[in-house]
């Protein structure tokens, strides 16, 4: 069984837990944690897509954007030899650096089959933090949030 599910563009896992002899699982990639479980693979594929539901539903409510799980951007620390040498490359090779890094990850990641969709960007992007306690339970579902978030609960 694969062991990430997706749905609107969020991906969960999916792990046995022998103390609870259930499926249990959480949303991945985001602030805070969006905790689920099920009996079974059809119960826990059908409480995540609720979970998420739930989310959208809760940040709509509350009037704020749900958290985008990838923004097409991250920071990557290589080091100062390995960032002048692929400078270096890049001025060769007449393109940007972030041009060469896309192609370079584009080329590990072909041997998987990847969907090749690529954007180029040369903006920086800058995230304001703001923290924001939550705590959020489903009378529907039994699914769980909570932490610290961005812009509100779970949300920018």
């Amino acid at each position: 069984m694969n062991d990430l599910l997706s749905y609107k563009g969020f991906s969960g896992s999916v792990e046995y837990s022998a103390e609870d002899e259930c499926l249990v699982g959480e949303v991945l990639f985001i602030e805070g944690k969006i905790a689920y479980c099920g009996e079974s693979v059809s119960e826990i594929k059908a409480v995540f897509v609720q979970a998420i539901d739930e989310y959208i539903e809760m940040c709509a409510s509350e009037g704020i954007d749900p958290q985008k799980p990838f923004k097409g951007s991250f920071n990557v620390r290589v080091g100062e030899y390995l960032h002048r040498q692929v400078a270096i490359e890049a001025r060769k090779r007449k393109v940007s650096l972030n041009t060469l890094v896309v192609q370079a990850l584009e080329e590990k990641l072909e041997p998987k089959a990847m969907h090749h969709h690529t954007h180029f960007h040369e903006e920086v992007v800058v995230t304001k933090l703001v923290t924001n306690e939550f705590d959020f339970h489903s009378r529907r579902s039994g699914i769980t949030m909570q932490g610290s978030s961005k812009e509100g609960a779970l949300c920018h």
